[in-house]
């Protein structure tokens, strides 16, 4: 994992011509928010915190009544390219496995596109749970390799270059998704926290005619299928997190 790791910043051309799209961006933030809001778990006028946050564009869009926003990322120049799009975002310069902030100060933690990036995935979600306030939500999303790696190979086979990026998160991945988020990874401050398996929310956020399908066939196809994984865990109301 640690050669993953270090070969993260040869890859960021290809990452940031995606961070500074704010179509992309903009999409991606309503498909979450749909989701957060159709499984009761959007909380009102929330604090949020985007670990890894790129350029903030995908926290700027996230949500209409929004009490604060603050993204945090270990690089500023990509924030620093897009903060005339990006206003009214708190910008922090800091790694997502040591985050500069009090316990319980956020309604609303994500980690989108991030936690395979990071050297050590339950270390950094047991510290972004510790900002987590009683009754919030951290929301994060893993790439599924498992599936995702047959088909890249598929393609290169009829003669398509997949992006270096690309297998990075496939081999990255495959780990964490080998693991049941449902019991949050064997992670203590999670061991109580309430599970939503978010996929099948986001699936039915794309169009009016997936919502029509029945809620119980997405998700049996999405926990095994979908090449993205979405979870999420909320904390109990007036609970510790378990440190």
């Amino acid at each position: 994992m640690v050669n993953l790791r270090a070969s993260i910043e040869s890859l960021r051309s290809e990452y940031d011509m995606r961070l500074l799209d704010p179509v992309e961006r903009r999409y991606q933030a309503e498909r979450l928010y749909n989701a957060l809001l159709e499984a009761g778990l959007w909380p009102a006028v929330p604090r949020i915190l985007d670990v890894g946050c790129g350029a903030g564009l995908k926290l700027a869009f996230l949500g209409d009544k929004v009490r604060e926003r603050v993204g945090c990322d270990i690089r500023r120049d990509a924030y620093l390219q897009m903060t005339d799009h990006v206003q009214g975002i708190r910008f922090v310069q800091a790694s997502g496995m040591k985050l500069p902030f009090p316990d319980e100060c956020f309604d609303l933690v994500t980690c989108i596109s991030v936690v395979e990036e990071l050297p050590d995935f339950r270390a950094a979600m047991a510290e972004m749970a510790r900002c987590v306030a009683p009754g919030g939500i951290l929301c994060i999303n893993v790439t599924n390799g498992i599936i995702l790696r047959p088909l890249y190979r598929f393609a290169e086979g009829l003669g398509k270059k997949i992006p270096e990026s690309w297998w990075h998160y496939v081999r990255a991945s495959e780990p964490i998704v080998r693991e049941n988020p449902a019991e949050g990874y064997g992670i203590s401050e999670l061991s109580e926290w309430h599970y939503v398996h978010l996929t099948s929310f986001m699936i039915r956020s794309q169009s009016l005619i997936l919502r029509g399908l029945p809620f119980s066939w997405i998700s049996r196809i999405s926990m095994r299928f979908s090449p993205t994984f979405v979870h999420a865990w909320q904390r109990p109301p007036n609970a510790k997190g378990g440190r």
